[in-house]
């Protein structure tokens, strides 16, 4: 039953972000972790014998303290909810059901990739190397999403992207995946040790994938905005028949390379697919 939680943080990152509520979206998300690891420490020094159902008690709670402070500030107030229910129900049916289903084929499809991975490689070496790209790659995915995140309301009024937000998207994603290629050999080397190394090589084209990656979701956010449910669908269809065509062949002739391909081919497919809908969209507004 707590881990109904889930469908409030969910709630959070849509309405927080589309009402522009930066400060209260931070709080969504970091506070909840932060409690969490402060109750992990209280728990572990007074009780060394605790259960896993101990901890996600522990882990669900962390999130109802913060979920509930929220809901104080937020204070939502019920007014026409039969005309709401009307209302939500539509909307759902126009585009919050295709954004679900597109979201689960698309989620789906590269967690099939790390499984298969594991599945097809001789021991969980492959798979650790892979992890620690992966990992590594983030940032370059994190960084567009959090611009498109603080220019998210804007976007619902906006026409299209300005060209000075997608040169600073794009002049500051490059300087993240290159200060990452430069500095990623000694971090794995200080933090994981020299037998990680093998995973550099991995990280050029995971990096340039979630290269790929951020930037399509800059534009995914904004399609989001405009309410394009179907399009957004497509365009996950698209991306995991892409990632689950290439899967197997892939892993099972390169390994963790092979992967690593995925997402850069995955990246490119999505990068094509998310513009054209973009420039779709952008034609549609402008009554060309």
């Amino acid at each position: 039953p707590l881990g109904s939680v889930y469908l409030y943080t969910s709630f959070n990152e849509i309405v927080l972000q589309g009402d522009n509520r930066i400060n209260l979206l931070s709080v969504s998300r970091v506070f909840p972790r932060v409690i969490f690891f402060s109750f992990l420490l209280i728990f572990y020094q007074f009780n060394n014998s605790g259960g896993l159902l101990s901890i996600l008690v522990l882990y669900f709670v962390s999130y109802i303290i913060v979920y509930l402070y929220l809901l104080f500030k937020i204070r939502p107030v019920a007014f026409n909810v039969k005309i709401c229910f009307k209302e939500i129900f539509s909307l759902n049916k126009e585009y919050g059901l295709p954004i679900y289903i597109g979201s689960l084929f698309a989620v789906g499809a590269s967690n099939f990739m790390g499984v298969l991975l594991g599945m097809l490689s001789i021991d969980n070496t492959a798979v650790g190397f892979y992890n620690i790209a992966l990992q590594l790659s983030i940032p370059l995915s994190m960084l567009p999403n959090i611009l498109a995140t603080v220019l998210y309301k804007k976007f619902v009024f906006s026409r299209c992207v300005s060209k000075k937000v997608l040169l600073i998207l794009l002049l500051s994603s490059v300087l993240i995946y290159m200060c990452i290629l430069c500095f990623s050999k000694p971090f794995i080397s200080i933090v994981f040790g020299d037998k990680y190394l093998q995973a550099v090589p991995l990280l050029k084209f995971m990096c340039f994938g979630a290269l790929l990656y951020g930037i399509a979701d800059f534009f995914n956010k904004f399609l989001l905005s405009k309410g394009k449910g179907k399009m957004l669908r497509n365009v996950s269809f698209i991306v995991g028949i892409v990632i689950v065509c290439l899967s197997y062949p892939f892993i099972k002739f390169w390994g963790g390379y092979g992967a690593s391909y995925i997402k850069v081919i995955a990246g490119i497919v999505y990068m094509m697919a998310i513009v054209y809908m973009y420039r779709l969209t952008v034609k549609k507004e402008n009554g060309n």
